[in-house]
């Protein structure tokens, strides 16, 4: 006898008694007359005993419907999912701004992020939120645009694991016009960050667009970072030869003395790995000192930082 035989009666108190999504799905997909019913529990099911995850799919996806369903049966706006991702972050990360709309018209926070990253890594670019953080370094401009006209803060710090501006986040996915955008509507440019400067960020991640653009908007050339140095010394050290000759073409100093290496010459051949002989090469050529390569200088630069951090302490 085909469980679809059985009075309606029967049907809905078995629909009752189903635990299993998976179950319920099967069953609401064999027949129309079912659907009402199982749909109900699904989504009451759903909030109570799975977490929510239909409205952190509902975020990611740019379901609206699906959200506003959700909210009719009280859905928390601001869950957290295992990696602590809030609905919101999630519109923001993939660019649904109807879905972030929808969200925020319910109530959810703007400032929510995650305590850790959600690869359980120590990199900047894996943490996730506040939500304009997460548009930013994917690039959204419109969803930037949207969340800046909602009140999210343009110079919010990330704070917990790292420290890392809404600017570091766009520059960290190459994404220059996300950048302009961010400076237009009142970002720091000298605003701090996991790499001091967003310039060093730039000469960290090694984007001659982010760069030209942070140049263009009166990016300070020589400011530093006390671990990285300058923007020269840290494109030097990850050997982004095309960034190395956009700062030097700018008026870089080449034989600028920060950070842990103390030159860009120095970064080219100690940071890298290996040493970056192009990129020495094109910094010799456009002045820096060779002597700085030798052990005699390294030796006194070494004693030099000592000193300095002994008489700061």
């Amino acid at each position: 006898m085909s469980l679809l035989a059985l009075p309606l009666e029967l049907l809905l108190m078995i629909v009752g008694n189903l635990e299993s999504s998976a179950d319920l799905n099967a069953l609401s997909q064999a027949t129309k007359i079912l659907y009402p019913a199982v749909s109900d529990i699904l989504y009451r099911n759903n909030i109570k005993n799975e977490n929510c995850s239909a409205l952190f799919w509902a975020a990611r996806e740019g379901s609206t419907a699906t959200i506003e369903r959700l909210f009719s049966y009280g859905v928390d706006v601001d869950a957290r999912d295992e990696y602590e991702v809030t609905p919101l972050i999630y519109a923001a990360k993939y660019g649904h701004i109807a879905a972030a709309d929808s969200l925020l018209q319910h109530g959810a926070d703007l400032t929510k992020q995650t305590s850790v990253s959600p690869l359980r890594t120590f990199r900047p670019s894996d943490a996730y939120g506040p939500a304009l953080f997460e548009a930013a370094r994917e690039g959204r401009d419109e969803m930037v645009e949207f969340l800046l006209n909602q009140g999210a803060d343009i110079n919010h710090q990330r704070k917990g694991d790292l420290v890392i501006s809404t600017l570091e986040a766009a520059i960290s996915g190459g994404h220059s016009s996300t950048v302009q955008v961010l400076l237009d509507r009142g970002a720091g440019i000298e605003s701090p960050g996991w790499y001091g400067t967003p310039l060093v960020a730039a000469g960290y991640y090694g984007s001659p667009d982010v760069t030209l653009v942070l140049l263009r908007n009166g990016a300070n050339i020589e400011n530093s970072d006390r671990n990285w140095g300058t923007a020269l010394q840290t494109a030097a050290e990850e050997r982004h030869k095309d960034v190395v000759q956009l700062l030097i073409d700018w008026g870089a100093n080449v034989n600028a003395h920060a950070g842990t290496w103390g030159t860009a010459l120095v970064s080219a051949e100690q940071g890298a790995s290996p040493a970056s002989e192009d990129i020495m090469e094109l910094l010799i050529r456009h002045g820096a000192d060779p002597a700085q390569v030798t052990e005699e200088y390294w030796d006194k630069y070494h004693a030099d930082r000592e000193a300095e951090n002994a008489s700061a302490a």
